[in-house]
């Protein structure tokens, strides 16, 4: 079982799609992951589910990479979402299980200009996000965060966690 602790320095974890054809590592330093739950419709529909949870890192700042199966990945570039930003949907082309999702306008990671992005949306265009319910083994960490809570199900209860909950525009 993979857990978290305070002072932990590097968190690692396995996954894999469903049927197992396209499996990764990502190991990261612990203060560079976090759980995120999303209650936005994006999210709702792609994960087949009343909200979705997330592994969110930075891609350069991590080492995150996919062990087996890289040609039985699929990518849907999502355009129109709920935030204005588009999200590229990684999923396995075998059994149809979401495993990444990630932004498909991030500069060259060798760029060293930003590609006239700023601080700010560097960061958010290098977050890359990996589908909780694809690691192999359960984890301890707990969300970090909830966001577009006003979308959130009317039958769902707040999660009483002592997290964020952005509400979002």
């Amino acid at each position: 079982m993979a857990t978290h602790t305070q002072g932990e320095e590097k968190r690692k974890v396995r996954g894999s799609c469903l049927c197992k054809t396209v499996r990764y590592e990502l190991n990261a330093d612990a203060d560079m992951v976090w759980y995120n739950i999303c209650h936005c419709i994006d999210c709702r529909k792609a994960s087949g589910s009343a909200f979705s949870l997330d592994i969110c890192f930075s891609e350069t700042r991590s080492e995150y990479k996919i062990t087996q199966g890289e040609d039985a990945l699929g990518c849907w570039i999502e355009r129109n979402t709920v935030s204005g930003n588009p999200v590229s949907r990684y999923f396995c082309t075998k059994c149809g299980s979401l495993v990444k999702l990630g932004n498909p306008l991030k500069p060259d990671r060798h760029d060293q200009s930003g590609g006239g992005h700023t601080p700010e949306e560097r960061e958010r265009l290098d977050r890359v996000f990996v589908a909780a319910g694809t690691l192999d083994d359960p984890v301890t960490w707990v969300p970090s965060q909830e966001v577009f809570c006003k979308d959130r199900l009317p039958w769902l209860q707040e999660s009483g966690l002592d997290v964020p909950q952005l509400h979002m525009e």
